[in-house]
């Protein structure tokens, strides 16, 4: 047992301290809640987030959704750790073109939609159907025109294009309002034109849709403004795509897309972007009208880098213990992986040269005492005299006594036997040695000098 120690005790410990090292650099199990900063109460993020939240529930995740006033906000709640993923309208990071600096902490999940902006304009002849809304930002100069709340990724999208077409400061009024209070001042005419970002119809939207007195606004120029604007993409909501039966629109109506963008701090648990990307891809793979199915969730579109678990879903879909284990039995398995797999690495060169180590640890006890044989043996080939007999046989009857305290396991017993043995060889051969060499004859004698 002793032996047994001595070799696989520090090759146990060598392991034990790999797995100690292994468990602190894995990532930390998933907490059973998180934070989603989604957006206005009754617009498409929050009602996102809400699918979310039923979806992640059956896992036995806890998705608490936080109602803001839209991207910019979610991007401060995640930057301040208040929220572990958030909506972020594309194009927040950068709306001149130029590519700001984006936030370091921050990585993308997926693009989960296409975000229309939408702009809705008065229509002062209602009566008259040949009346032809604005298709160009540049006509809306001069007008009283609702750009979205303040700090808002909206405003800020507007802002942007309207300088860009020739619509900036002082061309137009531009009023901080935007949702309930924008619909209901272009639908009793105190202001003349509404943008809206949303992937969805919402009920405010809904309202001016069917005002008499409002019309949508279709961009002609909506591949230059993708070219001067490249996180925007250019949709067509289809003629009777809002409602068939009322044919509304009445005909395509070309709109410019920003997309809706998961976005997660740099150390979110990699089991949990596994979770909220099956979450997304349930709620958004169906496609809308503006996308066909499957196009979303996506690593296209994306104005950060994506996250690294994000990018091997895309790469090769949900781990195999996801596929079909419980959200909490996958991950306690891949955390074992993790673990178990460098330990079975590094186990493996052990058990293969642990034997011989072990087999050399106990040879050596026996192989040892060799030396000292061999060193008599030398020895006694020089001429003998009784002393030095005497002092060669002290000696080794010292190395035999030695051997007798020698404790090997039963394998090992033939070579013991044997090294006893050879000392019984050795003491017969000094026992033989004559005290003298014998005497040369005199003719060999001469005839050896004489050579």
């Amino acid at each position: 047992m002793r032996d047994i120690l001595k070799v696989y005790g520090p090759l146990l410990a060598l392991l034990v301290a790999v797995g100690v090292v292994l468990w602190n650099l894995m990532a930390p199990p998933p907490p059973h809640d998180l934070v989603i900063a989604a957006g206005p109460e009754g617009e498409s993020y929050a009602g996102f987030a809400e699918r979310y939240r039923e979806i992640l529930a059956d896992t036995g995740l806890t998705l608490a959704v936080t109602n803001t006033s839209g991207s910019t906000e979610n991007q401060q709640l995640l930057q301040s750790e208040k929220a572990s993923v958030a909506f972020i309208q594309g194009g927040t990071f950068a709306h001149d073109g130029e590519g700001d600096s984006a936030p370091t902490d921050l990585q993308a999940l997926a693009s989960v939609a296409f975000e229309p902006l939408w702009v809705f304009v008065r229509n002062n002849r209602p009566q008259d159907r040949q009346y032809q809304p604005p298709d160009r930002l540049s006509q809306l100069a001069g007008l009283r025109i609702a750009v979205g709340e303040d700090d808002t990724a909206t405003r800020s999208l507007a802002v942007s294009l309207l300088a860009a077409s020739g619509v900036g400061a002082g061309k137009a009024r531009l009023m901080s309002i935007g949702g309930t209070e924008a619909a209901e001042a272009l639908i009793a005419n105190r202001v003349d034109a509404v943008f809206v970002v949303s992937s969805t119809v919402t009920q405010t939207m809904q309202a001016m849709i069917d005002a008499p007195n409002v019309r949508l606004m279709s961009f002609v120029q909506a591949d230059a403004y993708h070219y001067r604007f490249p996180f925007l993409s250019s949709v067509t909501l289809p003629r009777g795509g809002i409602d068939l039966a009322r044919d509304i629109p009445s005909r395509p109506v070309r709109l410019l897309a920003p997309v809706a963008q998961l976005v997660a701090r740099s150390d979110i648990n990699p089991a949990l972007a596994d979770a909220i990307l099956d979450a997304a891809r349930r709620v958004h793979r169906g496609g809308t009208v503006f996308d066909q199915p499957e196009t979303f969730p996506s690593r296209e579109f994306l104005e950060l880098p994506i996250n690294a678990e994000a990018d091997r879903y895309f790469r090769s879909g949900p781990s195999l213990a996801r596929r079909f284990l419980p959200f909490w039995a996958a991950s306690i398995v891949e955390r074992a992986l993790i673990l178990v797999l460098p330990l079975i690495g590094l186990a493996i060169p052990v058990i293969k040269f642990a034997p011989a180590i072990y087999n050399w640890q106990v040879s050596r006890r026996i192989l040892k005492w060799y030396r000292h044989l061999k060193a008599i043996e030398v020895e006694a080939r020089d001429p003998m005299t009784p002393e030095r007999r005497h002092v060669l046989m002290t000696r080794l009857s010292a190395i035999e006594r030695q051997i007798e305290d020698v404790n090997v396991p039963s394998g090992y017993a033939q070579s013991l036997y044997d090294l006893r043995g050879h000392v019984e060889l050795v003491r017969r051969y000094l026992e033989g040695r004559a005290a003298a060499p014998p005497a040369i004859p005199e003719p060999v004698a001469n005839i050896a000098a004489a050579s």
